[in-house]
């Protein structure tokens, strides 16, 4: 339940959107990546019907992507970096900064898309992947360590699996929801009856 002294600051309920991801990435955290979803996605509708900055729906909607990984959902995430991918293929930047930005999220796209791809044992298509990341990355003066250390493992044709994959993801900073990078004191859980009704 929302704590009542937020309730009665602010009775619309605009503005929670960050709290209550906020409260998805303690779920998360705990190992509740169902709820923790619930609540990610509930502040992206929230996000969007106040049309707040568009950073805060793409930062939820990689929080989301963590619990579905998560999950064990590989293809899910595949799918939607797949997506991600075709998007920008029809996107003309419109000055160095946005061409930058484009081209650095791509290369996470390509990382996560490879990782996922290597969880399902699907080497080479990781490899290319990774390869893509990795040369994205390049291209923009910055390196990617996970989508190195993978491709290392692969040229070296190791076996590894998921939670070796995992523990490489962790030590290398891929997930963005860390004990490290949550507050718990801003998290505000959904009310009991809302999450009644997402379920």
């Amino acid at each position: 339940m929302i704590p009542e002294s937020r309730v009665d600051s602010n009775p619309s309920g605009r503005g929670l959107h960050p709290n209550i991801a906020e409260y998805g990435k303690v779920l998360a955290l705990q190992g509740d990546h169902e709820s923790a979803l619930m609540h990610y996605r509930e502040a992206m509708r929230l996000a969007v019907d106040e049309a707040a900055p568009e950073a805060f729906f793409r930062h939820y909607l990689e929080c989301s992507m963590e619990s579905i990984e998560m999950l064990g959902a590989y293809e899910d995430v595949i799918e939607y970096c797949e997506r991600v991918d075709q998007h920008y293929d029809q996107v003309t930047p419109t000055d160095e900064l946005q061409t930058r930005f484009i081209s650095l999220d791509r290369a996470t796209n390509f990382q996560r898309m490879g990782s996922n791809l290597l969880k399902l044992g699907r080497s080479e298509e990781a490899l290319s992947a990774l390869g893509q990341a990795n040369q994205l990355a390049l291209e923009n003066g910055t390196n990617l360590p996970l989508a190195s250390a993978l491709i290392g493992w692969l040229q070296r044709r190791l076996t590894v699996d998921t939670n070796r994959i995992q523990a490489e993801q962790r030590r290398l900073g891929y997930f963005a929801v860390t004990h490290e990078t949550v507050d718990p004191k801003k998290a505000v859980p959904l009310p009991d009856t809302l999450t009644k009704l997402r379920r």
